[in-house]
């Protein structure tokens, strides 16, 4: 019988290679975003967060240094949109709820994705006889495709855009001209569809496949919105 041998190789710390990290080179950023807020320049405030945007993705820097430029574009525009009656809702209406969120960035794409949802709210601000968080319900309907195979809750499909989860049910249905859940369970059936069609698999696996709880409850929200249940779907569309 032979034995095997483990050889454990020590490392140095003077053979560990040292991290380095960049400057973003954005001090002073924040006092420019408050003179072009002050001034409601929208072209000039989506120049300067474009440029902090790029600066964050392709710059190697240290978690402290992004998270304290999220907290001075954060603050900057509270303290200037603060009598603003726009900004009284969404990512501006609870500083609580904005500081915790920053607290929770933990990558570099949750920044660039904080720092994108600021810049889309102030922009609707600046910008109130537009499309109010167009963007916002689209970021939010792509999550939703992109997840569609998974269970989707509010609160998850909110963190993502970074706002609390009442406030985007509110904005989805004045949007979407229906509530988040139902457009959700809309976008499983019709994905439903395209499986019943194209697949031999069980009725229940399809459901399973789209996280439904059980196969009553998949047929039941599958012949709300197509009037039909799944079996019978298949016998009139299968080829």
């Amino acid at each position: 019988m032979g034995i095997l041998l483990c050889v454990t190789r020590f490392i140095h710390y003077a053979d560990i290679p040292e991290i380095r990290y960049a400057t973003l080179g954005l001090d002073g950023i924040e006092t420019s975003l408050k003179k072009e807020l002050s001034t409601r320049n929208a072209a000039k405030c989506a120049a300067l967060f474009e440029y902090t945007i790029l600066r964050m993705q392709q710059v190697f820097h240290e978690k402290r240094h992004g998270l304290w430029l999220l907290t001075a574009f954060y603050v900057t525009a509270c303290e200037v949109l603060s009598g603003d009656a726009i900004a009284g809702e969404g990512i501006f209406s609870d500083s609580v709820l904005g500081y915790e969120q920053i607290k929770r960035i933990a990558t570099r794409d949750d920044a660039v994705k904080f720092l994108t949802a600021i810049g889309n709210e102030l922009q609707a601000v600046l910008h109130p006889g537009g499309s109010r968080h167009a963007e916002t319900i689209e970021r939010t309907k792509q999550y939703i495709y992109d997840n569609i195979h998974k269970r989707i809750t509010l609160h998850e499909a909110a963190n993502n855009v970074f706002l609390s989860a009442g406030y985007l049910s509110s904005i989805f249905k004045k949007h979407c001209g229906e509530s988040f859940i139902d457009f959700v369970n809309r976008c499983k059936i019709e994905r439903a569809c395209e499986l019943l069609q194209q697949e031999s698999r069980p009725i229940g696996h399809i459901g399973d496949m789209l996280s439904f709880e059980n196969t009553y409850y998949f047929a039941k929200i599958f012949k709300r919105y197509t009037g039909m249940t799944p079996r019978d779907y298949r016998k009139i569309h299968s080829h």
